[in-house]
């Protein structure tokens, strides 16, 4: 039988097991990714994807957009596709992923990169930037500076950008630019930034698709898209019958990768392995204490309570008449 310090002690283990638990699988390990489709929150870009599921792209009507969030099964591009890479939440883009990607773009595909404002996410996206050849940034801006929040097309009449006066809506400093001598270009910038930068990526055999990448994830998110010039950019940019959003690195890797989120939040799934833990402790007061009084048998059988107490009665006078 274990002694009090001993139950005292595994009380306390169990309940700092509980409270590193309850800190752990929440927010950073059981949250929807902040730029999924699914979220509506102002970072997401639910917007996004129900403005392509609902514009006409020619006769076969909206276009198809898929959602691949799954590392098991990687998307498979073909030419014409467009394909958007919004900024990773949890895993960061190997080497061999961002190859396969550009040579998606070489075979013809259109590839759309957003960065984002924060440079732990920027990080994760380095191996297909630097496949891109480019470099995302955020901007040193002066305080009052109005490019913060709105950036101007350089390429006014162009195929790629039809002529027009609307500024699009930037919320952050997130900014990009050409990497090394990179045949990139700008296409919108903000004061001396570019906020978007076009290469165009050609095959051995001629053709190919293009890459554009996004200084600042915000102009395909839900409140840029609030503004009418986003949405036509977001509409020109990803003019594709498919449009296929790659979530897979809003997610981790492995049980490891989880693990360690696990130290960064707080949230209800551990409340439950907190709450198995406890029923052990739970059973342990359930055993026979030191100084309870053996069972007889006939009160193992059930013997009624009035008829135990009129013995115990009959006990004590008998003692009394003693005396």
């Amino acid at each position: 039988m274990k002694s009090p310090v001993a139950l005292g002690a595994l009380a306390v283990a169990i309940i700092i097991a509980g409270g590193a638990l309850l800190k752990g699988f929440g927010d950073q390990g059981s949250s929807d990714p902040i730029a999924s489709v699914h979220n509506g929150a102002p970072r997401g870009v639910l917007a996004l994807y129900l403005l392509l599921r609902s514009h006409p792209r020619g006769p076969d009507g909206p276009a198809q957009v898929d959602i691949v969030s799954s590392f098991d099964a990687p998307p498979r591009i073909v030419a014409g596709d467009a394909v958007l890479v919004m900024p990773p939440e949890r895993s960061g883009w190997t080497n061999a992923e961002a190859e396969a990607l550009l040579q998606a773009a070489q075979q013809g595909a259109h590839v759309v990169i957003a960065c984002d404002d924060e440079e732990e996410r920027n990080a994760r996206l380095k191996s297909l930037l630097d496949a891109a050849g480019v470099e995302c940034f955020r901007a040193d801006l002066a305080i009052g500076d109005q490019s913060v929040t709105r950036a101007t097309g350089t390429l006014y009449g162009s195929p790629a950008e039809p002529a027009t006066d609307d500024a699009l809506f930037v919320r952050g400093t997130g900014r990009v630019r050409p990497q090394n001598a990179a045949p990139a270009f700008p296409t919108w910038t903000a004061g001396a930034d570019a906020v978007v930068v076009k290469r165009a990526v050609a095959s051995a055999g001629g053709g190919g698709g293009s890459v554009t990448v996004l200084g600042s994830a915000t102009l395909f998110a839900n409140d840029g898209l609030a503004k009418e010039a986003n949405a036509a950019f977001a509409l020109r940019e990803l003019a594709s019958t498919r449009v296929v959003i790659d979530e897979r690195h809003h997610h981790s890797r492995s049980r490891a990768a989880v693990l360690t989120a696990a130290a960064k939040g707080s949230g209800p799934i551990t409340a439950l392995l907190a709450l198995l833990l406890l029923v052990p402790l739970s059973l342990l007061s359930l055993m026979p204490r030191p100084g309870d009084a053996p069972r007889t048998d006939e009160d193992a059988q059930g013997a009624p309570a009035a008829e135990a107490s009129a013995r115990a009665l009959a006990a004590l006078l008998v003692h009394a008449r003693k005396r």
